[in-house]
């Protein structure tokens, strides 16, 4: 679903308003804002045109870009998850040897 509030924060930074929007993608200022208002989306013609306009991604409109983090924070969990098991083993494995050595 498409992200109003990002919608309506571009937009107004740039000055541009529901009107001068809704003519630039054929529609009218009341469907901007309800999209702003997030109770209703654009077809993907009107996406790629509003897209075009704000300068940004349909990746950051329809927060996907959100996804990304998520998945990149699991990967680095998971990756320290790994080094942490990695140092445990090897740490227990020295300590044996030592525990070998120490008592030969």
């Amino acid at each position: 679903m498409l992200n109003g509030k990002r919608v309506r924060e571009l937009r107004t930074q740039q000055g541009i308003t529901t009107k001068a929007l809704a003519e630039l993608l054929g529609c009218t200022p009341a469907q901007i804002g309800n999209v702003e208002n997030g109770f209703s989306s654009l077809t993907t013609k009107r996406l790629v045109k509003l897209v075009e306009v704000l300068g940004t991604s349909a990746d950051y409109l329809l927060d996907l870009d959100q996804d990304d983090k998520v998945y990149k924070s699991a990967c680095e969990r998971a990756q320290k998850n790994m080094y942490r098991d990695a140092y445990k083993a090897a740490r227990t494995n020295i300590m044996k040897e030592l525990s070998s050595c120490l008592t030969n």
